[in-house]
């Protein structure tokens, strides 16, 4: 038994003329909240208010943004701008900073070798560092 195979399914179904459901329904609400402008409001007011909502229906119906159209261009917009992330840092080996910090402790290492632990308050690796820094300051 063969079975028909649906083509063309990415493709939104053309409704009222050329245009999609989607389409229709921008253009329509558009359409009607300039009308009501033009009956119930100066002509100030429909220039003002009409002219930005038609422009902004014609791209919500028309507009595409690296070929996604624009109403899903704004949805990841607002997805991205209002949800809370969190970032996180975690230590990598053969970072700069612990390669720093293994080096200090080598140094620690020799220094209480050296010093001997007995006679000899104990090191801090980061102390060391500073110690190191400052050194090198005054050289």
């Amino acid at each position: 038994m063969k079975f028909q195979v649906p083509q063309f399914i990415e493709e939104e179904d053309k409704i009222l003329g050329p245009l999609t459901l989607k389409q229709s329904l921008f253009i329509g609400v558009a359409a009607g909240f300039v009308i009501f402008l033009y009956f119930y409001s100066s002509r100030t007011a429909l220039i003002i208010l009409g002219g930005p909502v038609t422009a902004f229906a014609f791209s919500m119906a028309f507009l595409k943004v690296n070929g996604m159209p624009f109403i899903y261009y704004l949805q990841n917009y607002f997805n991205f701008s209002f949800k809370n992330t969190l970032y996180t840092w975690q230590k990598k080996e053969g970072s700069p900073l612990a390669d720093k910090m293994q080096e200090a402790d080598k140094i620690v290492k020799k220094y209480e070798a050296e010093a001997g632990k007995e006679n000899s308050a104990p090191v801090n690796a980061a102390s060391l560092l500073n110690i190191s820094a400052e050194e090198e300051d005054q050289k």
